[in-house]
């Protein structure tokens, strides 16, 4: 596979407002380290990479250790037996598709076309190949058939990606809207101190709804340059966020007293 040339052919279209991004691996380990660490740098969009893994032997997935530090990087793997079309990346992206904003990547029930991992064969001993990157595959929990990790290479939550492209997507529409509805946008302080009180707007709704733990906007500069004025560009001071994490596991602490009356 021309990597250069998939690269190229991706950035022409980067911006276009996908969410997703999945590409079955198959024998293309370069290209699909290439595109993570395309990703990665782009800081927006979340790359699932698809392995489908030879039936009844172990996975080995040793070639994510040169991007297992990539956090917008999302592995899913199903041996070919249960995932013979190769389907699970989109399978589960249709599915998690219409849930909730920032939604648990992990918990996805009723994937079409793949075929859970059986609880009596694939034991916990079995995930810890998968729990290494964090990789999702499907298999039977609790009884339930479900995606098993919600969490992308590094150990970020996926729901917390896509809260990060949501913010700046509406960022960027709400700004854009009020710039172009207005046929002058005087470079002084009240233009930047409107599109700045649309930034911290929008960072407050998401604290409101839960999508953010906290945030903090950066202190406007203090002078900006007339050669910078003339060029029309305002590069704002811009924000710090904390994510909101979620729960995906509970480990239940129990102790059992026994006195010699019982």
């Amino acid at each position: 596979m021309n990597t250069n040339g998939m690269i190229h052919a991706l950035s022409k279209f980067y911006t276009a407002g996908f969410e997703f991004l999945a590409f079955n691996v198959g024998n293309n380990t370069d290209t699909a380290i290439a595109l993570s660490n395309f990703f990665e740098v782009q800081d927006s969009g979340t790359l699932v990479l698809n392995i489908t893994t030879q039936a009844g032997q172990t996975p080995d997935f040793s070639f994510l250790d040169t991007i297992k530090e990539n956090r917008s990087t999302k592995v899913v793997s199903l041996p070919s037996d249960k995932d013979p079309d190769n389907v699970l990346a989109t399978s589960t992206l249709g599915k998690y598709g219409g849930r909730a904003e920032g939604a648990n990547f992990k918990f996805i029930q009723d994937l079409p076309g793949v075929t859970p991992q059986d609880e009596f064969n694939f034991t916990p001993n079995d995930l810890k190949v998968y729990e290494k990157y964090n990789i999702a595959t499907y298999a039977i929990e609790n009884g339930t058939a479900m995606t098993t990790n919600g969490r992308s290479l590094t150990g970020f939550d996926v729901g917390a990606l896509v809260v990060r492209d949501s913010i700046r997507k509406a960022m960027i529409n709400e700004i854009s809207s009020f710039l172009m509805n207005n046929d002058v946008v005087s470079y002084n302080d009240a233009s930047i101190n409107t599109i700045r009180g649309m930034e911290q707007g929008i960072l407050t709704r998401y604290k409101n709804n839960n999508l953010i733990a906290d945030y903090e906007m950066n202190p406007n500069s203090t002078k900006i340059t007339d050669e910078v004025k003339a060029t029309g560009i305002y590069k704002d001071a811009g924000y710090k966020y904390k994510p909101m994490r979620s729960i995906d596991q509970v480990k239940v602490s129990q102790t059992l007293n026994i006195t010699k009356e019982e």
